[in-house]
């Protein structure tokens, strides 16, 4: 909906990005330096180079997170799951 935020956990080379409207506000993370200067380059939004297991660099809440085939690469994909629930707003949602 307009006005809704989406954090992409492991955004990869932002493919998610090209498919969300301008009125959701999208912010991808990702490890990778080479995904995250790809992404950068076709697409607009918010694209941040961080380990997703690790404290975010963000001080927003999200009402909606994904994780679209990031977690199963994670040595520690219950801290990335810790940080979707710590940056998501009351009643947000999760899609893993």
């Amino acid at each position: 909906q307009p006005g809704d935020s989406l954090l992409d956990i492991g955004c990869g080379q932002g493919i998610l990005a090209h498919h969300i409207t301008e009125e959701i506000s999208y912010t991808g993370i990702d490890l990778s330096p080479t995904f995250i200067k790809e992404a950068k380059k076709i697409n607009k939004g918010n694209f941040i180079l961080a380990d997703a297991t690790k404290k975010l660099p963000l001080n927003e809440k999200f009402s909606h997170s994904i994780a679209i085939l990031s977690l199963q690469n994670m040595e520690h994909p219950d801290r990335a799951l810790k940080n979707i629930a710590t940056h998501l707003k009351p009643g947000g949602k999760a899609l893993i």
